[in-house]
Parts: structure tokens; C-alpha cells; sequence
């Protein structure tokens, strides 16, 4: 770090994180976005996704999940005169719930049972009534 640099103005943000599940490889997909603001660009971005895995280079990057569980992910931004900072948030897979002879169109669910994954923290709680059908580009659920 430069003595004329101030590392107090760099400001590492993790602005979105994406779960999908992926029925064809029975993991949650997770896709994390960063930005940085501040420092002196450009700047260099490596995760930490809290499961074990070595950290991953890139301002936005994927990363699949084993199983479920509390991770804390750490996104490290540095910027071009070394300065670092760093930001941190949890996130929370849950196992994909695909019914046995549930084909998945592009690998992944629609928002509502996103959503309802996510509400209940189980992938089988609340959906004994939801059919999936295919449409040209995406799975919908609906109530026969």
C-alpha cells in the first residue's frame, strides 16, 4: 500500500446474490455479483463462499453449494494501488425439490417456488399440491 493512498475511501459491495436449484446436478447454484467503489481502479474481486472451496477470482462469479447449511461468503476487492476492503453476507441453499419425473427446461424453477424454497427452508413442505409443466422456454407451476 502507497503511503499517499487512502484505504478508507475503498468500498468493496456485494450487490446481488441469485439460488437457483439445479435439478440435473441436485445442487444450489448460487451467482453472486460484486462492485466496488472508491480507491484507485482498476480493481481485482476474490470470493470466499464459506463451504471449504479455494476463493475464486472475478467481479461476478458462480459457485455450487454441496448442501444445506449457514455459509458466510467474503468478497476481497483490491484495488490498483493495493489498497483492500472487504464485504460479507450470509446465504442459505436449500437442496432442490424435483419431483421424479420432473424434466427441468434451462435448469431452473420459477420465482414463486424460489420463494416458497426459500419461506420454508425445505424443498417438500407445501408442495404436494403444485403440478410443473413445460412451456417453450421456462417450467411454471400451476393446481390442476
Amino acid at each position: 500500500m502507497r503511503a499517499d493512498s487512502d484505504p478508507s475511501n475503498l468500498t468493496a459491495i456485494i450487490s446481488n446474490v441469485v439460488l437457483r436449484p439445479n435439478c440435473a446436478s441436485g445442487k444450489e447454484i448460487a451467482y453472486f455479483y460484486g462492485n466496488a467503489t472508491g480507491g484507485s481502479p482498476p480493481y481485482g474481486f476474490t470470493w470466499s463462499f464459506g463451504d471449504g472451496s479455494r476463493p475464486v477470482g472475478g467481479q461476478d462469479v458462480t459457485h455450487a453449494y454441496l448442501g444445506p447449511a449457514v455459509y458466510n461468503v467474503t468478497l476481497w476487492v483490491t484495488d490498483a494501488l493495493g489498497d483492500n476492503a472487504s464485504a460479507e453476507t450470509r446465504v442459505s441453499p436449500v437442496p432442490p425439490f424435483c419431483p421424479a419425473n420432473f424434466v427441468p427446461a434451462a435448469g431452473s424453477f420459477p420465482p414463486a417456488i424460489i420463494g416458497l424454497l426459500a419461506a420454508t427452508g425445505t424443498g417438500f413442505v407445501g408442495l404436494s399440491s403444485v403440478t410443473y409443466f413445460r412451456t417453450k422456454s421456462a417450467v411454471r407451476a400451476g393446481r390442476p
